[in-house]
């Protein structure tokens, strides 16, 4: 498969986890998702979602739906993560396995 986030949405859904298709500014590139928040999406809906140019990328919904999944999601650079991961390393080493 050519399509790389067509190929992660896929997968992440294989995992139970709900996807969305997002614009280059992060916003669902749908009229109406929150249907999305109770309900994973069928493969059918993932394949025609990220087959058009317009999507971006993809979202992940947290939550209950996604198997009660937190998401961190880190806008400042990769400086920020890094500080956050030798955070976390310190105080509990084995939760980001």
């Amino acid at each position: 498969m050519e399509n790389k986030i067509l190929e992660a949405a896929l997968h992440y859904r294989a995992a139970g986890i709900s996807v969305l298709p997002v614009k280059n500014d992060k916003k669902p590139n749908l009229s109406a998702w929150t249907s999305y928040q109770s309900g994973l999406a069928t493969e059918d809906e993932i394949n025609a979602w990220f087959r058009k140019p317009a999507s971006f990328g993809v979202a992940l919904i947290g939550g209950k739906i996604s198997g009660n999944l937190e998401i961190i999601d880190f806008d400042f650079g990769a400086e920020w993560l890094k500080q956050w991961v030798e955070k976390v390393k310190a105080k509990s080493p084995q939760l980001l396995e």
